[in-house]
């Protein structure tokens, strides 16, 4: 769970499509700059009020991360220039707030693009395979990395690069600024032959609510290569061509017109030659006379190409001026090439004997039926067929039931039909169909480990500290299984994966009645290779028979590792799935947009949102919340809950007040349950140089809340109930949550500020006078009128039990 800091920003939404059978220019085309050439290097001092910047016009259109069409709350605006010998970014960041910004330095390693603060990212070449992430927060501190892209579309980090740069930054009562300076040679860029680079511009605005956006609208993270919108240097007289392509190419096989926008900022007219190469799953090139493009005009066109297979493929664009030879423009773009109709399916809804799947058509036939039929894996006939007509751009939702079917694969087929004549076929991925495993969940979303109700209260790692002697480690490892046992923990989540390490750990476990979350197999931030699905299924062999493993832990933080891309995690999920139905799959994801990304690789998800100290705790809440508003209606949404200290964490020391306290630890948990949260694990016993024994006060404080739990499982594995429960105060701080089980009301309510409040609630079935116990706490109030009212401590928790009419 530590978070990788060059790819910290996990932030997850889903990929836009560009499908074209012919060329549509309401296509969003990548942004550019233009980057003003000057004489006089701008003066560092991060004022951006010199006679440089000046010439230099401002490019703003910042949007939230994962939303093209979302504006931040707040403006961003950038420049760019040169003097032939480096480049200057300037960033000028509107903030109302700006007077709440702590004037010191982050005391987190690491971490520095967790403040206030702008990052870039770079590519000189264009080709996306080498590039560079450098972060500057509000006090100039700075961060920096060279990242290359594997085959796989994995982002490598070099946290270790020492590239010369500089930052410098200034404030004023609404604003602040800025100035990065990169050298041509600290990037082995030469503007005579790259006059194009790839690039993008983000920012984290902490003073208020978070909130990550950019210039050229990533959808997940603040690092991707394929939204990087493009820094144009001119000639030495100011004037130049640009081509637009629209951003996150995804096509379908066969032949496709890519759309294409020719700019033309020279003196004179141009007639364009466009000679591209493919190279990829396939391999192709060829040419493209375009018409003229008088000066100071633009060209809407297309570019036609062909695919034959899917995949992932480079498309490298050269333009010349057929008249003059003289060279136009020159660009790299990556392009995936999917099937006609492209399935996303949710495996998730097997558990409710369902095979359901989302069906988007990527090349559109007007006037064409969806015909979606469901069969059993390698039969010709199928068991039931669905028929959609007028199709739209949004996906089609096809649910078809597993009730009273036999154990077995399933599949769809859907096919794109026109005057009975089939224009495209797809089939989806395998629906692998066990009617009773043995851990599942009910219609709600709560876990059954043999048929019964599973409330999972765990903790992250129950073993022994880094270090210990060998010959104490079995010893240590019993006596802290027993004491986890002996607080309410039912369950542990363990990293340790190479089977010497970790059957010890489970058979500890067993024996102490303590279910576990393991790596299926290599955990992705440790692999070397990718590796084959008989490896996977003989790693699988090794752990799934285990009396202890509870699940399978797919991927930790994917967004964040920037090793696991959602296709990769998929790929492994099924796998899994196809092999083993008794086990659920679960992931963790750091932030609610990630969520939609990976929803489709998971069984259940998890979300690790950690405030303290930097955020209020209402960050569960919304994280919670968000997640499961992303995921499919009945998928398990559980949270991971901070129970560390980020120093102590990287240092092993702490250097100020321990946080969480008892009542943030106790406040957090309860505001991911009201949320919907359906498990709960801390994170964590041991991790880093974290060690939960080495601070008595907070150990207790997480046995204390694994003891309420387990008193509260029955009604946390009963659905919650919506429309009678009321508060006085519009809107509250207070957040609730109604339960009702065997003839009794349980109300939950968190006040999720910190200041002392009172608040007064309406349960219209309470009979007046009847006594509402205040559990944990040893008092009662009474009803007066169907309500009752109570006061509450800055983030206190109060849960209500009364007998039901």
């Amino acid at each position: 769970m530590k978070l990788s800091p060059i790819l910290l920003h996990g932030i997850a939404a889903t990929a836009i499509a560009i499908a074209c059978a012919c060329p549509s220019h309401a296509a969003k085309m990548l942004p550019q700059m233009v980057v003003t050439r000057v004489d006089n290097a701008p003066v560092m001092d991060g004022k951006l009020d010199d006679s440089a910047w000046a010439k230099a016009p401002e490019y703003g259109g910042f949007t939230v991360i994962g939303m093209v069409n979302t504006p931040a709350k707040v403006p961003t605006y950038v420049k760019s220039v040169t003097d032939g010998k480096a480049i200057y970014v300037g960033f000028r960041c509107v903030e109302p707030g700006i007077s709440g910004i702590k004037d010191k330095f982050s005391e987190r390693e690491g971490t520095i693009s967790l403040d206030e603060s702008v990052e870039m990212t770079i590519d000189p070449t264009g080709d996306g395979k080498t590039f560079y992430h450098l972060i500057s927060n509000i006090y100039a501190q700075k961060y920096a990395a060279m990242i290359t892209t594997s085959s796989t579309g994995a982002c490598i980090e070099d946290i270790n690069w020492t590239g010369v740069w500089d930052t410098s930054t200034s404030r004023s009562d609404k604003e602040w600024y800025a100035e990065i300076r990169i050298p041509l040679s600290t990037i082995g860029a030469d503007l005579a032959h790259n006059s194009l680079f790839r690039a993008n511009f983000n920012r984290t605005r902490g003073a208020a609510n978070t909130e990550y956006t950019s210039w050229s609208t990533n959808q997940v993270k603040f690092v991707e290569t394929a939204n990087m919108g493009e820094m144009v240097f001119p000639a030495a007289n100011g004037t130049y061509c640009a081509i637009g392509f629209p951003r996150l190419a995804v096509t379908g096989t066969g032949l496709q017109n890519i759309p294409l926008d020719v700019v033309n900022h020279t003196n004179s007219q141009i007639r364009p030659k466009l000679d591209y190469k493919i190279t990829g799953t396939q391999s192709s090139s060829g040419n493209v006379r375009l018409k003229a493009v008088p000066a100071g005009t633009e060209l809407a066109t297309a570019l036609p190409l062909k695919f034959d297979k899917q995949g992932v493929y480079n498309l490298h664009v050269t333009a010349t001026d057929s008249t003059s030879g003289a060279p136009i423009y020159a660009f790299n773009r990556e392009i995936r090439v999917t099937q006609v109709i492209d399935f996303d399916e949710a495996l998730y809804a097997l558990y409710q004997n369902r095979a359901d799947a989302s069906i988007r058509v990527r090349i559109p036939v007007e006037g064409a039926a969806l015909k979606v039929s469901f069969m059993k894996a390698g039969a010709k006939s199928p068991i039931a067929v669905k028929v959609f007509n007028a199709l739209t751009a949004d996906p089609v939702k096809v649910s078809f039931s597993l009730a009273k079917k036999p154990m077995g694969t399933y599949l769809m087929r859907a096919e794109l039909v026109k005057s009975g004549k089939s224009t495209g076929i797809s089939y989806s991925r395998n629906y692998p169909y066990k009617p009773n495993p043995k851990i599942g969940f009910d219609k709600y979303g709560f876990m059954k480990v043999d048929g019964k109700p599973f409330f999972p209260i765990g903790i992250y790692n129950l073993r022994t500290r880094l270090g210990t002697p060998d010959d104490k480690v079995a010893e240590i490892t019993e006596d802290i299984m027993q004491q986890a046992k002996a607080a309410g923990f039912n369950s542990t989540v363990l990293y340790d994966y190479e089977p010497s390490n970790l059957m010890p750990l489970l058979d500890s476990c067993q024996r102490n009645d303590i279910k576990a979350f393991v790596y299926p197999t290599v955990p992705f931030d440790k692999l070397k290779r990718i590796e084959t699905p008989d490896e996977i299924r003989k790693a699988i062999d090794i752990r799934r028979n285990h009396p202890a493993v509870l699940g399978w832990y797919v991927v930790d933080e994917p967004e964040g590792i920037g090793l696991a891309p959602a296709e990769a995690v998929r790929d492994v999920y099924q796998i899994i799935k196809e092999y083993d139905q008794d086990h659920p799959c679960e992931l963790v994801i750091m932030s609610t947009r990630a969520s939609r990304e990976y929803r489709s690789a998971t069984d259940i998800m998890w979300a690790d949102p950690y405030p303290l100290p930097d955020w209020p705790v209402t960050l569960v809440s919304d994280v919670v919340s968000g997640s499961i508003a992303n995921i499919e209606k009945d998928k398990p949404m559980w949270l991971i809950a901070q129970a560390y200290d980020w120093t102590a964490f990287n240092t092993g020391k702490l250097t100020k007040p321990h946080r969480p306290n008892p009542d943030e630890t106790r406040c957090m948990t309860y505001l991911g349950l009201v949320n919907g949260a359906k498990g709960m694990i801390y994170w964590a016993h041991t991790a880093g140089k974290y060690y939960i024994r080495d601070y008595p006060e907070h150990w207790d404080a997480v046995k204390r809340m694994a003891k309420e739990l387990g008193v509260l499982t029955p009604a946390l594995t009963t659905p919650s109930i919506t429309g009678k429960l009321s508060t006085s105060t519009k809107p509250t701080a207070i957040q609730t949550m109604l339960k009702k089980v065997d003839g009794e009301w349980y109300t939950f309510a968190v006040n999720s500020s910190t200041a002392e409040c009172s608040e007064s609630f309406r349960l219209p079935s309470l009979a007046n006078g009847a006594r509402l116990d205040v559990l944990f706490e040893g008092r009662s109030v009474s009803a007066i009128n169907g309500g009752w009212t109570d006061t509450f401590k800055p983030l206190e928790v109060h849960v209500y039990k009364v007998a039901a009419k």
